[in-house]
């Protein structure tokens, strides 16, 4: 009965959203209607990129872009930008690349709902729902069994582990990775000439470990579980759905 939640299943729902930790009291999918399902939501979005990154984008937009010291050197620390030089266009970058990235990944799994539910405002919301959900690594989703009933899809399944693995990217990968594409692009493909651009070795060594992680995790993952959670699925469910 939706009419009954009390305030601290409330309040704890809205923190773990916007604290993207995925714990729940209640089911999503059922006990919400779709207005609490998008304030869930925009929680989750606003706790994927940080309430001062969007709060200093906020106030980018409107003209004012007054910040205290000590908040300028907080997020030049998150943001891995130790002169600050840079800091109003990081920012940018980190807030259009975050939703150019969501909104790819809702493309992508729109197609999919389609092919499984019709097209209706229900599919599009649930593309969009899982795709923010995914890469702010909320682990929300809008079905009552998670993402299992999926288990066997490959293209749903690499949608969703490429939006987590992109989000678990700290903000200053990503931008320097994305540099680093269009530095090789436009040299290699446009065979244009462009400042020199290489990856740091903090991105170098993320993008490492995170392959090393998800690779040994996997393995481990079916070691450990093949003859028993996973016996009844086939070989590719299996590895797939230890990935």
């Amino acid at each position: 009965d939706r009419s009954v939640m009390s305030f601290i299943d409330a309040l704890f729902t809205s923190t773990s959203a916007i604290c993207v930790t995925g714990l729940t009291v209640v089911d999503t999918s059922a006990y919400f209607s779709r207005f609490g399902q998008t304030v869930v939501l925009l929680l989750i979005q606003i706790g994927g990129l940080g309430v001062m990154i969007l709060s200093y984008f906020s106030a980018f937009l409107v003209g004012k872009k007054k910040l205290s010291l000590e908040d300028k050197i907080t997020i030049s620390y998150l943001l891995n930008d130790a002169e600050g030089s840079s800091l109003s266009k990081n920012i940018r970058k980190i807030i259009y690349i975050s939703l150019s990235i969501e909104a790819v990944g809702a493309a992508l799994l729109l197609i999919f709902f389609i092919s499984k539910m019709g097209f209706s405002f229900n599919t599009v919301f649930f593309s969009i729902f899982h795709s923010v959900s995914a890469f702010c690594n909320a682990g929300f989703a809008l079905f009552s069994d998670s993402l299992a009933r999926y288990i066997g899809s490959f293209y749903f399944n690499f949608t969703i582990a490429s939006l987590i693995i992109l989000g678990g990217l700290s903000f200053s990968v990503i931008i320097n990775g994305r540099e680093f594409l269009i530095y090789k692009f436009k040299l290699n493909i446009l065979k244009k000439n462009s400042p020199f651009v290489s990856l740091s070795p903090n991105t170098v060594t993320v993008l490492l470990i995170t392959f090393i992680l998800i690779i040994s995790g996997t393995l481990l993952m079916y070691f450990f579980e093949h003859k028993s959670t996973l016996l009844k699925l086939d070989i590719k469910t299996q590895y797939l759905s230890c990935f």
